[in-house]
């Protein structure tokens, strides 16, 4: 009986996904169309990019891709974020 009542839940509360999801930046990114965002497709992306251009030249594209600045972001034990020029 609870199998049965524990089906008929998941039936009536299960909802099918509309995203369409399409690779961007060389397969880096995954853009949602639902939401507008993009996902990274790797979870460990800067260790990919490091193993594959080099520890400086990722910091420095990193640095160049955001102008400049560099920012310490907060947390818990610290302020709010500053921005650093480089």
């Amino acid at each position: 009986m609870q199998y049965i009542l524990f089906s008929i839940l998941i039936y009536i509360f299960s909802f099918s996904a509309n995203a369409t999801l399409t690779s961007v930046d060389n397969g880096f990114g995954v853009y949602d169309d639902v939401t507008n965002l993009i996902w990274a497709s790797n979870g460990n992306i800067l260790n990919t990019m490091e193993a594959q251009n080099g520890v400086s030249a990722t910091v420095n594209a990193i640095i160049a891709a955001n102008n400049g600045i560099v920012y310490y972001t907060s947390d818990y034990y610290n302020s709010p974020a500053t921005p650093y020029s480089l």
